[in-house]
């Protein structure tokens, strides 16, 4: 089991040495690890793929071996579909709320949001919206919370574990796992993926791979707080740069054991726990048992790896055109942005014409939790006015107040001031909302100096059952409600 564990360990390393040893600029690498090490943020982010052509013919299947249970009308309008398809993704992550959230949706072409799944994980218990769970899980048992009129499923860690564990192999949790999984909480998993990605960048970037001549990556300053960085690579160029890692990886394999070695000390026993590994020592002992190739051996797999790439090379340059391109962008202090797109296009007429880019974005926000709302509870009358009551992360702070807009990256608005109560919260009084409108507020405080401090997150709140009857409509948030209705960010 240890050495299951230390494989997959050490695969999840190298892939992420791999993916990031190419900067050899350091202050690439220093933006990095500034985004990586935030505490608190807020982040969205979308995928899209855009088939400019893709002939697939069912006849060009297999289907005796391979039968599949569709036919052409219905692969391409599949493949219409998908065309027009763009998945969002947003949430937030909070270390000093112990708290995670995530909304996934789909949007159309007039940017109108669809969302598929809603979720929130506070400490260890779980929060999924009830109509993906009862699709999937129908046959199990678990509690459900209602809240702002969706029905949740509710499962603490592990509950969901065990119904995972039952449903795709019919077993149950033995006693030593059900004590393991108890014993994680949202802040702890975070914790230790941050702190394990880090020390191990830091050990192969710093050290291992410092001599690795990469030159891969181009500059843009924009002025202090601004700085992208941008990756551009064709498939050769792709190529060659995996082979040159493995080649060098070969050539210092001596130095890969103290490597590891060190990365595994520099990680506390808490955070190898959360990973499933109770034994630092053990965990060494494993990786003194790992055999490096000989000189010989080492001299023939890079002849061969440099073989296989150069066949690798010339099948491409005569079947297709691929490029990638990603950057990374700081855009101000504790924001950042980054793409990647890659684009896939046959030019041989012994395969199927294919002409495809996948593209991706994310927008990661770092979150003053002193100015960002803890909780909020929202009541709409059929007037056009609302109620805020909300609490802030600064106890101390001179005043405090919404922005309100109805557009989520607040480039309009207005802003309400509230009034402290007895208790600590605040409670602004809106006026002039609209019906059928979805209104975004984000809060604010005041220094000593009197200047105005904005929070970063977010939450939501929806005037659609605002009609003349007379009636108020009341809708009720807290800290779970505002997570799992609003975008946090």
């Amino acid at each position: 089991m240890k050495k299951r564990i230390l494989a997959v360990v050490l695969c999840i390393l190298l892939i992420f040495i791999f993916a990031s040893c190419s900067a050899d600029e350091a202050s690439f690498y220093s933006t990095y690890k500034e985004m990586m090490s935030l505490e608190d943020f807020s982040y969205k982010g979308a995928v899209e793929l855009k088939i400019n052509e893709l002939d697939l013919d069912l006849e060009t299947f297999p289907t005796d071996d391979l039968p599949l249970p569709i036919g052409q009308d219905e692969l391409d309008l599949i493949m219409e579909s998908l065309n027009e398809l763009k998945l969002i993704y947003e949430g937030t992550v909070s270390n000093t709320e112990n708290k995670l959230t995530l909304n996934l949706g789909t949007k159309d072409s007039e940017d109108n949001i669809t969302y598929l799944v809603k979720l929130i994980a506070i400490e260890n218990t779980v929060f999924i919206s009830n109509d993906v769970i009862s699709l999937i899980l129908s046959e199990f048992e678990y509690d459900t919370e209602t809240i702002d009129g969706t029905e949740y499923a509710k499962f603490t860690f592990e509950e969901l574990a065990s119904i995972i564990l039952s449903a795709t192999d019919g077993e149950e949790l033995t006693p030593e796992q059900s004590e393991f999984i108890s014993t994680l909480s949202v802040n702890k998993i975070i914790t230790a993926l941050r702190n394990v990605s880090l020390k191990t960048s830091d050990e192969f970037v710093n050290n291992f791979f410092k001599d690795l001549d990469s030159d891969f990556i181009n500059k843009i300053s924009g002025g202090a707080s601004n700085t992208k960085y941008t990756i551009s690579m064709t498939a050769p160029l792709i190529v060659d740069s995996i082979v040159s890692i493995l080649i060098y990886s070969l050539e210092n394999s001596s130095d890969c054991i103290p490597a590891f070695k060190a990365i595994v000390n520099s990680i506390s026993d808490e955070d190898l726990a959360v990973l499933g590994i109770d034994s630092k020592q053990d965990l060494l002992d494993d990786i003194d048992d790992l055999e490096l190739p000989s000189e010989e051996d080492a001299a023939e797999i890079k002849a061969t790896i440099q073989e296989t790439a150069d066949m690798i090379k010339s099948s491409i340059a005569e079947q297709i055109e691929l490029n990638f391109d990603f950057s990374l962008e700081k855009t101000g202090t504790k924001e950042y942005k980054s793409a990647q797109s890659i684009a896939i296009k046959t030019i041989s007429e012994d395969l199927p014409a294919i002409d495809v880019v996948l593209s991706s974005t994310l927008e990661i926000k770092g979150i003053d939790s002193k100015n960002a709302i803890t909780s909020s509870s929202v009541k709409v009358n059929d007037t056009g006015n609302a109620t805020v009551t909300f609490s802030v992360g600064d106890p101390d702070a001179k005043g405090a107040g919404i922005f309100v807009s109805t557009s989520s990256d607040f480039k309009d608005g207005k802003s309400f001031s509230a009034t402290k109560k007895d208790d600590g919260t605040y409670t602004a009084a809106l006026s002039g909302l609209e019906p059928g409108t979805t209104y975004y507020f984000k809060a604010y405080t005041l220094d000593s100096s009197d200047n105005y401090i904005y929070g970063t997150d977010y939450q939501s709140f929806i005037t659609e059952n605002i009609v003349d009857t007379g009636k108020q409509n009341n809708t009720p948030f807290n800290a779970i409600t505002a997570a799992l209705n609003g975008v946090l960010f």
